[in-house]
């Protein structure tokens, strides 16, 4: 409430709610009718105009698309690096790094495998990363947005290091936050 003393409450005869004129806060009248116990004490704000959720979807709306964001930029240079990687192996080698040498492949075929599940593995985290981002942004399934978050703290699991980890960690401290994790019951 703007606490205004220019504040005048008008009030629908359909629903009986009162609706603050200078802030537009709606209020619910209380059991017996009447909109508090005193002409001098404004009406209690009502749970249904902008409550906890609206707040929540608010407070989950940033991390979210920055889980967004993360998942696909990390899936883009996974599938990149996966298409990369096959065309190595299926030529006979195995970069090696350091300037040496690329290693020489007899049967490429296992090292394919390995390095394909692999690819897979980072591509259905990205993913996921990606999906908690949707629900987080509309307080949905806490148990997919935590995981999200928690992947992208993991350096191992996502493609964005150094822009990961503080969208994670930015996640995580929304979720655990007691009127946002309310909102996603």
């Amino acid at each position: 409430m703007c606490g205004s003393p220019s504040s005048k409450f008008k009030q629908s005869r359909s629903t009986g709610r009162a609706k603050c004129s200078v802030c537009g806060e709606i209020f619910e009248p209380d059991d017996d009718g009447d909109f508090g116990s005193s002409a001098m004490e404004p009406p209690r704000p009502s749970r249904r105009a902008g409550g906890g959720k609206a707040r929540a979807a608010d407070r989950t709306n940033g991390p979210g698309i920055y889980l967004i964001v993360v998942g696909v930029i990390g899936t883009l240079i996974h599938i990149f690096y996966g298409i990369a990687n096959a065309l190595q192996i299926l030529g006979g080698q195995i970069p090696q790094g350091g300037g040496r040498p690329p290693m020489q492949l007899d049967n490429p075929t296992g090292v394919l495998i390995i390095a394909g599940s692999v690819t897979v593995l980072m591509v259905v985290f990205q993913i996921i990363q990606l999906l908690a981002g949707l629900k987080m942004r509309n307080c949905e399934s806490y148990g997919l947005c935590l995981t999200g978050a928690i992947l992208c703290c993991i350096p191992c699991c996502n493609g964005t290091l150094i822009l990961a980890i503080p969208g994670g960690i930015w996640a995580l401290v929304v979720l655990f936050d007691p009127q946002v994790k309310s909102a996603f019951r």
